[in-house]
């Protein structure tokens, strides 16, 4: 297997013996971690191009007195759509996202009225005849979207 060197310039040697000590003691090698370092980087990259970016979202519940309850989640998409409306007296808000692993996750912020709470939550799908309780505006916007149109191999 040729061998492949690459240069640390002497400002950075401090950071790259730290990273080579702490690749020694859990047991891998620096060549090891980074191939993965440079295909996560291809990945990432080739993603970003296509649109797709990194999101954070709070699934819970949560009130104006800063109590919350539930998971901060991460996922890699692209959004779709986007709306706000009223359902059961309730405002809500909707954003449609197209995952990198090709699924449909739907975030809904529900604001309860008179309770002063807010309560979010997702769902997953495979496609996006399976979504259910969507706005207006979500409807009307991804009849616009090529990632939602099915794809005949006719």
């Amino acid at each position: 297997m040729p061998k492949k060197a690459f240069h640390v310039p002497d400002e950075h040697i401090e950071t790259y013996e730290k990273f080579k000590e702490t690749i020694e003691a859990q047991g891998e090698t620096i060549s090891g971690v980074l191939i993965n370092f440079m295909r996560n980087y291809i990945a990432e990259e080739h993603a970003h191009l296509q649109g797709v970016e990194e999101f954070f979202l709070w699934e819970g519940t949560r009130d104006y007195g800063a109590e919350c309850s539930g998971r901060l989640v991460r996922f890699y998409g692209k959004k779709i759509a986007s709306a706000t409306g009223d359902i059961e007296n309730n405002k809500q808000s909707q954003i449609l996202y197209y995952t990198k692993k090709r699924k449909f996750l739907l975030y809904r912020e529900t604001e309860i009225e008179g309770a002063g709470i807010i309560k979010s939550k997702i769902t997953i799908k495979d496609t996006f005849g399976e979504l259910s309780c969507l706005l207006p505006g979500i409807i009307s916007e991804t009849n616009k979207s090529r990632d939602v149109a099915e794809l005949l191999d006719v």
